[in-house]
């Protein structure tokens, strides 16, 4: 019954991130915009994720100043925790990850940025496609489904914004949200 029930939340995950795209496709991805200081958020998110890091052996850094915006944190949120997911996953013992937002203009920049594993130039311009994965048989077993980065460029782009990633085999990766 424990493994059916962990199979059952893993389809239901699978279900709502499939469900989350569709919508986003046909342009009815419901945002439920509000005032919000994005520094807030990325502070709650990080709190939740420190035992996480600390167990792992990586060092989780806040970098944020105030980032005033009009955003779904609900959304913004789920971003955050992909985004965190995936540089856990692949940042070893003794990395660093770090997390920040800040204004810039008439945009509110969002960043992870790991020392990581990086990846290779070949992989970067497909990582935001729908089920691709650098690493298949590694992120078979870490549970992925390559569906992550989809989901964080539609929520970027539900906003208004853009996501980008920039990073290096064996120094990292960063990826990046500008929002209006």
């Amino acid at each position: 019954l424990r493994g059916l029930d962990g199979d059952l939340e893993r389809l239901t995950g699978l279900v709502a991130t499939l469900l989350t795209l569709a919508r986003a496709d046909s342009g009815r991805l419901p945002l439920e915009r509000a005032r919000m200081d994005l520094a807030e958020t990325v502070a709650v998110v990080l709190e939740q994720y420190a035992p996480l890091a600390d167990a792992a052996g990586v060092a989780l850094r806040d970098e944020s100043a105030p980032a005033p915006l009009l955003g779904d944190e609900d959304l913004l949120v789920q971003v955050l925790v992909n985004l965190l997911d995936n540089a856990l996953a692949h940042t070893p013992a003794g990395g660093r990850i770090a997390v920040g937002c800040r204004t810039d203009g008439d945009r509110v920049r969002l960043w992870v940025a790991d020392t990581g594993v990086g990846i290779a130039p070949e992989h970067q311009a497909r990582i935001f496609d729908r089920f691709y994965r650098v690493d298949t048989g590694r992120a078979r077993v870490q549970g992925g489904t390559g569906l992550g980065l989809a989901i964080c460029r539609a929520i970027a782009e539900a906003h208004g914004g853009t996501i980008a990633l920039t990073s290096a085999v064996g120094q990292g990766t960063c990826v990046e949200l500008a929002l209006p």
